[in-house]
């Protein structure tokens, strides 16, 4: 899923370095690469959390991730319907050829 979303990003900061005039596909591109960063970072946190006994949260910590997590899904629901977003989504599931 990691890569799925690194991928995500790289593709969508290809497209916006090559489409800078405001238009709906860059409005699309630039949520997506919200979401898709914002994916990561939860992902990364999360096993931070999950692994790393040294790691001391504090509750400002928690709530800018919550807020994070808050943004990428508003944006979500803007474009989840596109075509992209849906190929984002898909792509969270993995290559099934790689089992």
């Amino acid at each position: 899923m990691k890569s799925a979303s690194e991928k995500q990003k790289g593709e969508s900061n290809d497209y916006l370095k090559k489409h800078p005039a405001p238009c709906p596909q860059v409005d699309c591109a630039n949520h997506l690469k919200r979401v898709a960063d914002t994916f990561s970072q939860a992902q990364q946190q999360r096993h931070t959390a999950d692994y790393d006994n040294s790691k001391t949260w504090t509750r400002t910590d928690v709530m800018a991730l919550i807020d994070l997590v808050d943004s990428a899904l508003q944006s979500w629901h803007q474009i989840r319907n596109e075509p992209t977003a849906q190929a984002y989504l898909i792509s969270l599931l993995g290559n099934p050829k790689a089992t």
